[in-house]
């Protein structure tokens, strides 16, 4: 199981919006947040998406801390990455 920070796009124009903002800061991204992030270009469906994740499973109360401490981390990355970024689309 795992668990993830997501950037998801949906509408008319996702994919036009998709590639907008995968050709301006897809190799910062990388840069930003490493090898694990995923730019996810859905063809076959209404939306796409950017995400990260890593091992975890919110059933596992043991490991609740860590996991909050990760997403809270990356959520705020993703925030602070992207929010710039999509406005210029």
């Amino acid at each position: 199981e795992k668990i993830s920070v997501n950037l998801w796009m949906s509408g008319d124009k996702h994919k036009q919006n998709f590639d907008k903002l995968q050709q301006i800061c897809y190799e910062r991204s990388i840069e930003t947040f490493g090898e694990g992030i995923v730019w996810f270009r859905n063809d076959n469906n209404n939306s796409s998406q950017v995400f990260i994740s890593r091992l975890g499973s919110y059933t596992n109360k043991e490991d609740w801390n860590s996991q909050f401490q990760w997403l809270s981390n990356n959520l705020e990355k993703f925030v602070d990455f992207f929010k710039l970024e999509i406005a210029k689309i």
